[in-house]
């Protein structure tokens, strides 16, 4: 597994993964922290695996984050595939999965693109 960068070098570079961003507990809470985190030491993008995207998609963006669709299927691997190519494009230093259930195939795609 890689090592995670250190801040001075470059911002640490996390990936939040949520269903949507709708008004709601976790997504506001996320939005919050895209509003007070420090820019200089991270950088934090959003990967929507539902298929509305929410209405605070809008208000994440004004906070510099990178907004990614990578719909959920009943075929696993798709998204499997999907999800690993976001990851290998973009190359996070941390994954935060938002769920209980779907973490499993987000945190394995995390795991093998270390």
């Amino acid at each position: 597994m890689k090592e995670v960068r250190a801040a001075q070098e470059h911002p640490i570079k996390v990936l939040h993964v949520v269903d949507r961003l709708q008004t709601g507990g976790v997504e506001t809470q996320l939005i919050r922290i895209l509003e007070s985190y420090d820019r200089s030491r991270f950088h934090m993008d959003v990967c929507l695996i539902g298929k509305d995207p929410g209405d605070l998609v809008d208000k994440a963006k004004s906070r510099g984050a990178l907004i990614f669709s990578c719909h959920k299927s009943p075929y696993l691997y798709g998204f499997y595939h999907r999800f690993n190519r976001l990851l290998s494009h973009n190359h996070y230093d941390i994954v935060h999965s938002h769920f209980e259930i779907w973490s499993g195939p987000i945190l394995k795609a995390a795991y093998h693109e270390g």
